[in-house]
């Protein structure tokens, strides 16, 4: 007998929860992709998604399911969200897209800029920094790229360069 596949459970259906679902997927995982919204303006991204074979679910959250392996949430989706609570509860991982990145890039150097100010700005300089110097180093998290956008295949970084919040802090345990 087979194991029994990877599930997980992306909610957001922005550009980190869409990079997260395709990045999981890309590594074989089973994916459900959810928001709360009934009709995102995303419908072309939606049947790139659903051609992709992840599972798309609009106009209500995620809902536990048993088999569920992994709860990857979007920047703004809070914490305390009941599906995220109830998920913890049930003793399934649950974590945030930047975490996700992390695992996929953690063989990459990475500078990670947080605070109360400047975060953006800063953080944009260090990435024009490293790319004058001709490295791969784009800004990603609250600019530019999602995180789990660099770790598809297609952009292949020499350095990860990230506005990191404290709610995305919050949701990457490592």
């Amino acid at each position: 007998m087979s194991p029994a596949p990877n599930n997980s459970h992306v909610i957001g259906l922005g550009r980190s929860g869409i990079a997260a679902a395709r990045l999981l997927r890309q590594d074989g995982w089973q994916v459900t992709l959810s928001d709360r919204s009934p009709a995102p303006p995303l419908v072309e991204a939606i049947a790139e998604l659903k051609q992709a074979g992840i599972t798309v679910k609009l106009g209500h959250s995620c809902a536990v399911e048993s088999e569920l392996n992994l709860l990857v949430i979007s920047p703004g989706v809070p914490w305390d969200a009941p599906p995220v609570k109830a998920a913890q509860a049930a003793g399934i991982e649950t974590i945030g897209e930047m975490e996700l990145a992390w695992r996929y890039l953690e063989d990459r150097p990475w500078v990670g800029i947080t605070g109360t100010n400047g975060k953006t700005t800063t953080t944009a300089l260090t990435a024009a920094i490293f790319q004058a110097a001709e490295l791969t180093a784009p800004a990603c998290g609250n600019i530019g790229y999602a995180a789990c956008e660099l770790a598809l295949p297609e952009t292949d970084p020499d350095w990860v360069i990230a506005e990191v919040s404290s709610y995305q802090i919050e949701a990457a345990p490592t």
